[in-house]
């Protein structure tokens, strides 16, 4: 004969995902954006803009250093940059794009060197370069920092290091600013 016992179903209920947002419009009209969150907004919008604005022009005219030279009618002759049409040494800047996130300024006077300086696409400085007479005296890197700032930076004499660190300064808006100074 066949007995058929009876069996037990165990059936386990899990926990349900409950709604603990109110679906309430009055609720979230009391909310407002924190200072970290609106300056995360105005960031992200500042980058949207610059690239709109870099993607606008089309391709981003990157060259090389003769070819600015060739494109502003100056030319380097004896060692010194000169106006092609006068033949005066030259005295001013000279812009290039390296490449769609680094920008070079260059500034000459009487022909020589003064200032090479570094931006990123957003016109923060990078890293410069500053001489007197042709001679490189003074080299800053890229700084951290809003408003103290943090900087590796390099002292030159006939061309060789001699005094290099890195400097905490507050309060100062530019390091290029500083590193200018510094020539004095």
């Amino acid at each position: 004969m066949l007995t058929i016992n009876s069996t037990k179903t165990l059936t386990i209920k899990g926990a349900r995902p409950t709604n603990t947002i109110p679906n309430n419009k009055d609720t979230r009209k009391n909310k407002s954006l924190s200072g970290t969150e609106l300056t995360l907004s105005l960031i992200g919008l500042a980058v949207l803009g610059t690239a709109s604005v870099i993607l606008g022009k089309g391709k981003l005219s990157v060259m090389t250093y003769e070819e600015a030279l060739k494109k502003n009618g100056l030319a380097m002759k004896e060692g010194f940059i000169i106006n092609i049409k006068s033949g005066e040494k030259y005295s001013g800047k000279l812009n290039r794009n390296i490449d769609i996130n680094k920008k070079e300024s260059l500034l000459f006077k009487n022909g020589q060197l003064k200032e090479k300086l570094y931006y990123n696409a957003l016109g923060k400085e990078l890293n410069g370069e500053f001489y007197k007479d042709g001679e490189l005296i003074i080299s800053v890197g890229e700084h951290q920092g809003i408003i103290s700032k943090s900087f590796p930076f390099r002292r030159y004499s006939d061309g060789k290091i001699i005094e290099k660190g890195d400097v905490f300064h507050q309060n100062i808006s530019s390091v290029f600013q500083w590193a200018r100074d510094s020539l004095q």
